[in-house]
C-alpha cells in the first residue's frame, strides 16, 4: 500500500492539510519543533485508514475534530499495485459520529459506503487490520519498547493464530460434548417423570386466551374514556378561564377606548364562547348543559351593535382611502381613480399649450401685418406706375407677357394683400382666445387647490378621529355634514349606539355582564364536578379491568409455560439417543484434529521465528554500525544479540536505550517485511520520532540503513525535529510550524 495524496480539513491541529504528488519510493521526512504537528500528521494517516488511532480511544474519536469546528474530513489516495488506485474519504463530527466512502479512482460507484462497510472492505483489500498496522507499519512515540501485544501479531503473521484458535475451539467443543452426553444420560429418566406430572388439558389455553382478549378490550375502552374525560375537563378549565378573562377585560373597559379595542375585546369573548361550545359538543352534552348562556346573549347584543357600527366605519375608511389616494398618499387599499397630481399635470399641460398658442398667434399677427403693409404698398405703387404716361406702355406689355390675365384684372396684385390682412385678423382672434383659456385654466387650478386643502383637512380630521375614544370619534364624524355616512351614523347613534355613547348606559350593561359572569361561574363549577366524577368512574373501571387482565395474563402465561415445557421435554427425550451417538463420533474426530493442528502450529512457529531471526540479523548490524549481530529471538519475542564489544550475547534489558530502540526498530522492520510477504504487496511504513534517543551518528546510520533496507517497504514516513542536509537533499521534506494550522505540499510548489 503506497500513499499518493493526503488531504484533511479541521482534523487534529490542522485547519487544512494537503500533501500532493507524494513519491512512491524513498523517504518522506517530516520535521519541525515540538507541538508543530509532526505526530498529528501520521495520526491523521492512521485515522484515514481505520477511523481511529493509537492515541485516541474508540469512544474519544470526536476529539479528532479540530477545536471549534463541528465536523472534519480526510481524503486519502493510495495504490495497492502499479495499476489500481483508490480514494478513501472519512467524515467525523464533534459528537463522535463518523461516515466513510471507498472507491476506485476514476469510478463513480463506490466499493463501500459507511464506516463499518468501508472498514471490512479495506481489511480485505489490505490483508490486515488496525491492530496489525499498529504493531508493524506504524511506530508511534509511545510504542518503541517491546510490548506483549507483539506476540499476537507474530502469531497472526506466521499463521499460528488461526491454528491455535481452531485447536482451542476443538478442545472446548470436545469437553462440552462429553459433559452434554453425561447430562443427557442423567436427565432421560427425570424428563419422563416430569412429562407425566404436567397433566395438560387441551381446551384450557383457548378458554383463557379468549377471556384475556375480552378483558384487554375493556381496558382499552376504559383508557379511552379516561383520556376523553381528562381532555374534556382540561378543555373546560381552560375555556372557562378564557371566558372569565374576556368578561373581566370587558367589564374593566374604560370609556376612553376606541372602536378597535371594543371590537378586539368582543372578538376575544366570542372565541372563548365558541371554544367552550365546541368542547361541550365533543363531550356529547346537550345545548342546555353548555354553560355561558347568559353571557352569550349579552355578547350577541354587543356584537350586533359593533357589527352595525363596523359597516358605517367601513364607509368612513373607504372615503378616507379615496381622499388619500386622490392626494397621492400611500394607503392599504388604493383607489383606481385620477389623483391630484394627475389633474395638476393635465392642467399644467393645458396651460403650457395655451401659452404656446398665444405666443405663436402673436408672432403670426406681427408677420402677417407686416406682409399686409408691404403688399398694400406694392399694389399702390404698381397701380400708379401702370397709369403713369411714361411707364405705362412698357410696363403693361411686360405684365401682359408675365400674367396673361393682367389686362382683364389689373388689380390682381391686391389679392395677396387682402389675404395677409385676413390672416392677421384670424391670428389676432386666436391669440385673444388662447388668453381666455389661460384665465380659465388659472381659475381651475385655484379650484383644485381649494379641493386639495379641503381634502387634506377632511383626511386629517378622519385620522384624528380614528385614534379617539368611541364617543369623541362619533361626535367628530357626526359633525362632518354631507358625508356618505352621516344619515346611517345618526340612526345608529340614536338606537344601537346609545350604550357606547352614554357612560351611564355603558356602566349598566357592564354591570349586567358582571352578573351574568357570576351565573356562568356557578354553571362552570357544576360542569367541572360532572366531568371529574366521570373521570373517577372511568379510572375505577380501568383499575378493575387491569386487575382482571393481570390475573388472566398470569394464568395464560403459566399455561403456555407448561405447554412449552411439555413440548421441550418430549423433543429432548426423542433426540437424546441420536445426539449421544453423534456427539461420540464428534469427540473422536476432534481428538484426531487436535493432534494434527498441534504439529502444524509447532512447525509454523519454528519456520517463522527462523525467518524473523534472519531478517533481524540483516537489519541489526546496519542499525548498530556493526557492533551487534547474530540475534536470537525466542517464541515469546525475547531478543538476545551478540555484542562485539563485550564478546557475549546480551538481553534487551542489558542494553542502552539507544541500542534497544535500534534493535526494536530492526524487529519492527522484520515484522513489516513478514506482513508484506504475507499480503504479497509493497507497503509504506510510518515512524514517529524513531531517533528520539539516538546520538547524531547513530541516527544518521540508522536513517541511511532504513532508506535502503527493503524493496517491499519503499515509502518511508519519518518524523524528527531535524535531519542531516545530505539526507534532506535526496528526500521529500515536509516542514511543520507551531504557528501554522495549514500545511500544503506539492511537487511544484513545495511546502
Amino acid at each position: 500500500m503506497i500513499i499518493r495524496r493526503l488531504q484533511s480539513e479541521n482534523i487534529l491541529r490542522f485547519k487544512k492539510l494537503d500533501l500532493d504528488d507524494l513519491p512512491a519510493a524513498g523517504p518522506i521526512l517530516i520535521t519541525g519543533p515540538d507541538e508543530a504537528g509532526k505526530s498529528a500528521l501520521l495520526e491523521i494517516l492512521c485515522l484515514a485508514l481505520f477511523g481511529r488511532s493509537a492515541n485516541l480511544a474508540d469512544e474519544a474519536v470526536a476529539k479528532a475534530v479540530r477545536w471549534g469546528a463541528e465536523q472534519g474530513s480526510i481524503q486519502l489516495d493510495f495504490s495497492l499495485d502499479d495499476h489500481t488506485a483508490y480514494t478513501l474519504i472519512r467524515h467525523f463530527d464533534n459528537q463522535g459520529g463518523q461516515d466513510a466512502l471507498l472507491k476506485r479512482s476514476g469510478e463513480e460507484t463506490p466499493l463501500a459506503h459507511g464506516a463499518e462497510s468501508v472498514d471490512a472492505t479495506l481489511a480485505t483489500l489490505l490483508g490486515f487490520g488496525f491492530e496489525t498496522y499498529i504493531d508493524t507499519l506504524y511506530l508511534t512515540q509511545g510504542r518503541h519498547a517491546h510490548h506483549a501485544r507483539g506476540l499476537g501479531t507474530v502469531k497472526m503473521l506466521s499463521g499460528m493464530t488461526t491454528l491455535e484458535n481452531l485447536a482451542t475451539t476443538l478442545t472446548q467443543e470436545r469437553m462440552a460434548i462429553g459433559q452434554k452426553i453425561e447430562a443427557r444420560v442423567r436427565r432421560q429418566d427425570e424428563l419422563k417423570n416430569e412429562i407425566t406430572g404436567l397433566n395438560l388439558i387441551e381446551e384450557t389455553l383457548g378458554q383463557l386466551e379468549g377471556r384475556l382478549k375480552a378483558a384487554r378490550n375493556r381496558v382499552a375502552v376504559a383508557v379511552a374514556a379516561i383520556e376523553r374525560w381528562l381532555g374534556f375537563d382540561a378543555g373546560v378549565v381552560q375555556a372557562g378561564r378564557r371566558i372569565e378573562a374576556a368578561c373581566n377585560r370587558m367589564i374593566q373597559t374604560s370609556p376612553n377606548i376606541g372602536v378597535a379595542s371594543w371590537t378586539s375585546r368582543c372578538q376575544q369573548l366570542d372565541h372563548s364562547l365558541k371554544e367552550i361550545e365546541s368542547i361541550c359538543q365533543g363531550g356529547h352534552l346537550s345545548e342546555v348543559e353548555v354553560p355561558a348562556g347568559p353571557v352569550r346573549q349579552w355578547h350577541a347584543k354587543s356584537r350586533a351593535r359593533l357589527d352595525s357600527l363596523g359597516g358605517i366605519l367601513a364607509t368612513v375608511v373607504s372615503e378616507q382611502n379615496r381622499l388619500a389616494s386622490w392626494l397621492g398618499e400611500p394607503t392599504s387599499n388604493p383607489v383606481e381613480a385620477p389623483t391630484l397630481a394627475h389633474e395638476n399635470t393635465e392642467l399644467e399641460q393645458a396651460r403650457q399649450k395655451a401659452s404656446r398658442t398665444r405666443t405663436h398667434r402673436g408672432w403670426g399677427v406681427v408677420v402677417f401685418l407686416i406682409l399686409s403693409l408691404v403688399g398694400g404698398l406694392c399694389t399702390a405703387l404698381t397701380w400708379q406706375m401702370t397709369h403713369h404716361p411714361g411707364f405705362a406702355p412698357d410696363l403693361n406689355a411686360l405684365l401682359t407677357r408675365l400674367l396673361p390675365a393682367w389686362p382683364l384684372s389689373p388689380m390682381v396684385l391686391g389679392a395677396p394683400t387682402l389675404l395677409f390682412a385676413l390672416l392677421t385678423i384670424w391670428n389676432l382672434i386666436k391669440r385673444f382666445s388662447a388668453g381666455s383659456r389661460l384665465q380659465a385654466i388659472s381659475q381651475a387650478g385655484q379650484t383644485i387647490e381649494s379641493r386639495a386643502a379641503q381634502a387634506r383637512q377632511t383626511l386629517e380630521t378622519l385620522r384624528d378621529a380614528a385614534n379617539r375614544p368611541v364617543k369623541e370619534q362619533m361626535e367628530i364624524l357626526l359633525g362632518m355634514e354631507g358625508t356618505p355616512w352621516s344619515d346611517a351614523l345618526k340612526s345608529w347613534s340614536m338606537a344601537d349606539g346609545q350604550p357606547l355613547l352614554d357612560a351611564g348606559l355603558m356602566e349598566q350593561e357592564l354591570n349586567e355582564l358582571g352578573e351574568r359572569l357570576k351565573l356562568f361561574q356557578a354553571e362552570h363549577a357544576l360542569l367541572r364536578e360532572k366531568s371529574q366524577a366521570r373521570v373517577r368512574m372511568a379510572k375505577e373501571e380501568h383499575a378493575a379491568h387491569l386487575a382482571a387482565v393481570a390475573t388472566l395474563e398470569s394464568e395464560v402465561e403459566n399455561e403456555r409455560s407448561r405447554r412449552r415445557e411439555h413440548a421441550r421435554l418430549l423433543a429432548a427425550v426423542a433426540s437424546f439417543e441420536n445426539e449421544n451417538q453423534r456427539d461420540r463420533r464428534a469427540i473422536e474426530v476432534r481428538r484426531i484434529a487436535e493432534s494434527l493442528l498441534s504439529g502444524c502450529a509447532t512447525q509454523l512457529k519454528s519456520d517463522f521465528l527462523h525467518e524473523t531471526n534472519r531478517l533481524v540479523a540483516r537489519a541489526a548490524p546496519l542499525f548498530t554500525g556493526g557492533r551487534y549481530h547474530q540475534p536470537r529471538l525466542d517464541g515469546e519475542l525475547n531478543l538476545a544479540i551478540f555484542s562485539v564489544v563485550k564478546n557475549d550475547f546480551m538481553h534487551m534489558e542489558e542494553l542502552s536505550t539507544g541500542v534497544r530502540r535500534q534493535l526494536t526498530l530492526a524487529l519492527r522492520l522484520a515484522l513489516c517485511q513478514a506482513l508484506a510477504a504475507r499480503t504479497q504487496a509493497v507497503h509504506f511504513i510510518a515512524l514517529d520520532e524513531p531517533f528520539a534517543y539516538f546520538d547524531r551518528e547513530r541516527a544518521r546510520a540508522t536513517l541511511t540503513a532504513l532508506i535502503h533496507f527493503s524493496d517491499q517497504l519503499p515509502q518511508l514516513w519519518i518524523t524528527a525535529e531535524t535531519f542531516e542536509h545530505e539526507t534532506i537533499a535526496s528526500s521529500r521534506l515536509i516542514t511543520c510550524s507551531v504557528d501554522a494550522d495549514t500545511l500544503t505540499l506539492s511537487a511544484r510548489s513545495g511546502p
